[in-house]
């Protein structure tokens, strides 16, 4: 009788050497347009609608994870519609995936992936050190390097991916997201400064998604990027999704 066994990548990465040979490895990669498709129209959608859906609201690339995916599903089928931005979307999917771990409060959560949204968009890269992540929760939670290093796991549970020494967002778009969560109420200044080249005033191309969740949360923001930077007010259209069908994936393997 043939057994299917599961398990994180990070995990498995430590105890590969001890699987028996025998045993066959898969990968399972994120949804493209055509399982997107087919996921809708199996949840009794049109997909023609619900695609109309996730290109106003740009939000393909986010769909491609699969529980992202069924969180959309869920909001078109009760309300024949995304919301209205990228954010609230991000939100919706966010709070429930929060919301199924108890070991930490939501807020407390919420407030963790900001910080570290941030410090990756300050770092200008897409990951960090177990040991930078639990630094930052540490002395901005201002809790124990261990209770740190606790929340850091917890977190890998649901939004962040956990490499042999590093952890990152499952999609980047969630920690630009948590980044422009964390400066939502911030001065203009004080994101002008992070966001600009240090001694310049040229804005960092790196913080071109957050800055497009920023115009979303935030008035002031909006005004002067609207007036300022106006491609920098247009949402995500720098990272747009490239769809591709299932057939030219297969190609590529």
């Amino acid at each position: 009788m043939p057994h299917v066994l599961t398990c994180r990548q990070a995990v498995y990465e430590t105890m590969r050497h001890q699987v028996p040979p025998a045993f066959r490895e898969y990968f399972p990669l994120g949804f493209d347009e055509d399982d997107i498709h087919a996921y809708a129209s199996q949840s009794g959608l049109d997909p023609s609608a619900f695609s109309a859906e996730l290109e106003r609201a740009e939000l393909w690339l986010e769909a491609s994870v699969p529980f992202v995916l069924s969180t959309l599903v869920e909001v078109f089928r009760t309300h024949k519609k995304l919301e209205r931005t990228r954010a609230e979307n991000l939100s919706l999917v966010v709070e429930e995936l929060l919301g199924k771990r108890t070991r930490f409060g939501v807020p407390r959560q919420r407030r963790a992936l900001q910080l570290l949204g941030l410090a990756m968009e300050l770092y200008s890269r897409n990951e960090l050190t177990v040991g930078e992540a639990t630094r930052v929760l540490s002395e901005y939670l201002m809790i124990s390097a261990e209770e740190a290093a606790t929340l850091v796991d917890e977190l890998t549970q649901t939004i962040l991916l956990r490499t042999v020494s590093e952890i990152r967002f499952q999609v980047r778009s969630f920690g630009e997201y948590f980044a422009a969560r964390q400066l939502e109420n911030a001065q203009l200044s004080q994101i002008l400064a992070y966001a600009q080249f240090r001694g310049s005033l040229v804005l960092n191309p790196t913080w071109a998604n957050t800055i497009s969740y920023l115009v979303e949360m935030n008035p002031r923001a909006r005004g002067y990027f609207v007036r300022r930077h106006p491609v920098w007010s247009c949402r995500h259209q720098h990272l747009r999704y490239r769809r591709c069908s299932a057939t030219k994936r297969r190609a590529r393997l």
